[in-house]
Protein backbone atom coordinates (compact mmCIF):
# COMPACT_ATOMS: atom_id res chain seq x y z
CA UNK A 1 0.00 0.00 0.00
CA UNK A 2 2.41 2.32 0.84
CA UNK A 3 5.55 3.03 -1.66
CA UNK A 4 6.55 5.42 -4.48
CA UNK A 5 3.22 5.66 -6.40
CA UNK A 6 1.31 6.30 -3.39
CA UNK A 7 2.08 9.93 -4.19
CA UNK A 8 0.47 9.28 -7.64
CA UNK A 9 -2.94 7.91 -6.11
CA UNK A 10 -2.89 10.64 -3.83
CA UNK A 11 -2.89 12.77 -6.69
CA UNK A 12 -5.46 11.37 -8.61
CA UNK A 13 -7.84 11.48 -6.17
CA UNK A 14 -7.30 15.14 -5.41
CA UNK A 15 -7.13 14.91 -1.57
CA UNK A 16 -5.94 17.97 -0.33
CA UNK A 17 -3.00 18.42 2.30
CA UNK A 18 -5.92 19.17 5.04
CA UNK A 19 -7.29 15.50 4.48
CA UNK A 20 -4.03 14.03 4.59
CA UNK A 21 -3.23 15.37 7.93
CA UNK A 22 -6.44 14.48 9.12
CA UNK A 23 -5.89 11.06 8.18
CA UNK A 24 -4.61 7.86 9.89
CA UNK A 25 -1.40 6.72 8.31
CA UNK A 26 1.42 5.67 10.09
CA UNK A 27 4.24 8.31 10.64
CA UNK A 28 7.73 7.65 9.39
CA UNK A 29 8.51 6.93 13.52
CA UNK A 30 5.95 4.41 13.86
CA UNK A 31 7.27 2.27 10.97
CA UNK A 32 10.36 2.89 12.05
CA UNK A 33 9.51 1.77 15.43
CA UNK A 34 7.12 -1.16 13.91
CA UNK A 35 9.52 -2.58 10.92
CA UNK A 36 12.89 -1.00 11.45
CA UNK A 37 14.50 2.45 10.28
CA UNK A 38 16.07 0.67 7.13
CA UNK A 39 12.42 0.48 5.65
CA UNK A 40 11.29 3.94 6.51
CA UNK A 41 14.71 4.83 4.89
CA UNK A 42 14.25 2.54 2.05
CA UNK A 43 10.59 4.14 1.22
CA UNK A 44 12.06 7.39 1.19
CA UNK A 45 14.63 6.51 -0.82
CA UNK A 46 12.16 5.05 -3.15
CA UNK A 47 10.32 8.71 -3.49
CA UNK A 48 13.48 10.20 -3.96
CA UNK A 49 14.80 7.89 -6.79
CA UNK A 50 11.12 8.15 -8.54
CA UNK A 51 11.34 12.39 -7.91
CA UNK A 52 14.96 12.41 -9.45
CA UNK A 53 13.73 10.28 -12.61
CA UNK A 54 10.57 12.71 -12.75
CA UNK A 55 12.95 15.38 -13.66
CA UNK A 56 14.90 13.51 -15.86
CA UNK A 57 18.40 14.88 -14.66
CA UNK A 58 19.94 12.45 -12.41
CA UNK A 59 20.63 15.23 -10.06
CA UNK A 60 21.53 12.61 -7.11
CA UNK A 61 24.21 10.04 -6.84
CA UNK A 62 23.54 7.04 -4.61
CA UNK A 63 25.53 8.59 -1.88
CA UNK A 64 23.62 11.98 -1.71
CA UNK A 65 19.89 9.72 -2.06
CA UNK A 66 21.14 7.68 0.51
CA UNK A 67 22.07 10.79 3.27
CA UNK A 68 19.35 12.42 2.17
CA UNK A 69 16.83 9.38 3.23
CA UNK A 70 18.39 9.46 6.87
CA UNK A 71 18.26 13.15 7.18
CA UNK A 72 14.74 13.14 6.44
CA UNK A 73 13.61 9.86 8.20
CA UNK A 74 15.57 11.19 11.36
CA UNK A 75 14.36 14.94 10.91
CA UNK A 76 10.98 14.46 9.27
CA UNK A 77 10.26 11.58 11.67
CA UNK A 78 6.55 12.86 13.14
CA UNK A 79 5.15 13.49 9.41
CA UNK A 80 2.38 10.57 8.63
CA UNK A 81 3.16 8.91 5.41
CA UNK A 82 0.34 10.16 3.72
CA UNK A 83 2.24 13.63 4.14
CA UNK A 84 5.37 12.39 2.65
CA UNK A 85 3.76 11.21 -0.50
CA UNK A 86 1.76 14.62 -0.37
CA UNK A 87 5.07 16.58 0.05
CA UNK A 88 6.54 14.63 -3.42
CA UNK A 89 3.31 15.86 -4.91
CA UNK A 90 3.66 18.85 -4.19
CA UNK A 91 7.31 18.75 -4.97
CA UNK A 92 6.92 17.13 -8.55
CA UNK A 93 4.54 20.46 -9.10
CA UNK A 94 6.97 22.83 -8.46
CA UNK A 95 4.81 24.70 -5.72
CA UNK A 96 8.13 24.85 -3.59
CA UNK A 97 10.34 26.17 -6.32
CA UNK A 98 11.82 26.16 -9.92
CA UNK A 99 13.22 22.40 -9.95
CA UNK A 100 15.40 23.39 -13.51
CA UNK A 101 18.78 23.36 -12.81
CA UNK A 102 19.36 23.66 -8.86
CA UNK A 103 17.91 20.44 -7.31
CA UNK A 104 19.95 19.12 -5.11
CA UNK A 105 19.55 17.64 -1.38
CA UNK A 106 19.92 20.82 0.22
CA UNK A 107 17.00 22.25 -2.32
CA UNK A 108 14.95 18.93 -1.19
CA UNK A 109 15.29 19.68 2.73
CA UNK A 110 14.68 23.53 2.34
CA UNK A 111 11.47 22.62 0.34
CA UNK A 112 10.87 20.12 3.34
CA UNK A 113 11.21 23.41 5.45
CA UNK A 114 8.29 25.16 3.25
CA UNK A 115 6.03 22.26 3.32
CA UNK A 116 6.25 21.89 7.47
CA UNK A 117 5.20 25.53 7.55
CA UNK A 118 2.05 25.03 4.73
CA UNK A 119 1.47 22.19 7.11
CA UNK A 120 1.54 23.99 10.39
CA UNK A 121 -0.65 26.38 8.38
CA UNK A 122 -3.05 23.60 7.88
CA UNK A 123 -2.93 21.94 11.52
CA UNK A 124 -3.84 25.33 12.62
CA UNK A 125 -6.92 26.22 10.78
CA UNK A 126 -8.14 22.70 11.06
CA UNK A 127 -8.02 22.99 14.87
CA UNK A 128 -9.61 26.51 15.04
CA UNK A 129 -12.51 24.61 12.62
CA UNK A 130 -13.29 22.15 14.53
CA UNK A 131 -13.30 25.00 18.11
CA UNK A 132 -15.99 26.56 15.85
CA UNK A 133 -17.85 23.57 15.54
CA UNK A 134 -17.82 22.74 19.03
CA UNK A 135 -18.79 25.91 20.04
CA UNK A 136 -21.57 25.79 17.56
CA UNK A 137 -22.44 22.65 18.68
CA UNK A 138 -22.90 23.64 21.90
CA UNK A 139 -24.50 26.58 21.36
CA UNK A 140 -26.81 24.47 20.02
CA UNK A 141 -27.42 22.41 22.67
CA UNK A 142 -28.11 25.00 24.88
CA UNK A 143 -30.50 26.45 23.06
CA UNK A 144 -32.28 23.50 22.76
CA UNK A 145 -32.62 23.04 26.88
CA UNK A 146 -33.03 26.95 27.27
CA UNK A 147 -36.06 28.43 28.68
CA UNK A 148 -37.35 32.27 28.05
CA UNK A 149 -37.41 34.75 30.86
CA UNK A 150 -40.79 34.33 31.33
CA UNK A 151 -41.01 30.43 31.88
CA UNK A 152 -37.89 30.73 34.41
CA UNK A 153 -40.23 33.25 36.30
CA UNK A 154 -42.69 30.94 36.17
CA UNK A 155 -40.54 27.74 37.58
CA UNK A 156 -39.61 29.97 40.27
CA UNK A 157 -42.62 31.02 41.29
CA UNK A 158 -43.45 27.17 41.02
CA UNK A 159 -40.99 26.77 43.52
CA UNK A 160 -39.37 24.13 40.64
CA UNK A 161 -35.81 26.00 40.79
Amino acid sequence: MFNASYSTRLQSKNVTLSQVVEGCTPTLHEITEVYNRDCAEALIFAWLVGFDAYIGKGCFDQNQLNELSTTIVSKMYNLKIAEVAMFFVKLKEGEYGDIYGKINPLWVTSAFSKFFRERAGVIAENEREKERKEREYKQKKEAETAVSYQEYLKLKKEGKL
